[in-house]
């Protein structure tokens, strides 16, 4: 029995894993009454997170947060979508979606990083819209941010 591990009931060990962020390669070894030790093939394990995802808006000067019902008086909207992890979790994102009442409006197939942002710009019509983004990172992971709803009026 190793450090960080300890029996649990019959031939069962529970492990804790320490210094293992996001793929962790895995195996046991067994040792009889006689000392003769036995190996078992790696295992990799990967702990996954999924990327928590906010929506937000640039008018070319700030980054903003976008505000229930208060309408935008723009020609164009800079759409704006950051992704962080809640725990240490390092994969990289690998595709930023925006969407605009559930219809693909751009996508960001190279994302900066896993805790940058991408942007999309959206020249809208007035009217409502229901707006959220998608990023998905390298593992699979898959983060929405909430549905926002905006109104556009001209400038």
């Amino acid at each position: 029995m190793g450090p960080g591990s300890k029996r649990d009931w019959n031939d069962t060990f529970v492990l804790e894993l320490k210094r293992c962020y996001r793929r962790c390669p895995l195996f046991a070894v067994a040792i009889d009454e006689n000392g003769v030790e036995t190996r078992s093939d790696y295992l990799e394990l990967i702990i996954a997170s999924t990327p928590v995802t906010k929506l937000a808006w640039s008018d070319r000067e700030y980054v903003r947060e976008f505000e229930t019902g208060k309408p935008l008086k723009v020609d164009a909207v800079t759409l704006m979508s950051s992704a962080h992890y809640e725990i240490q979790y390092d994969a990289p994102l690998k595709k930023v979606e925006f969407f605009v009442d559930g219809q693909l409006v751009c996508s960001d197939n190279e994302p900066r990083s896993h805790s940058s942002y991408s942007e999309c710009v959206w020249r809208p019509s007035p009217g409502k819209y229901k707006l959220h983004a998608v990023t998905t990172d390298v593992d699979g992971m898959v983060g929405k941010s909430e549905v926002i709803e905006v109104v556009i009026e001209r400038p």
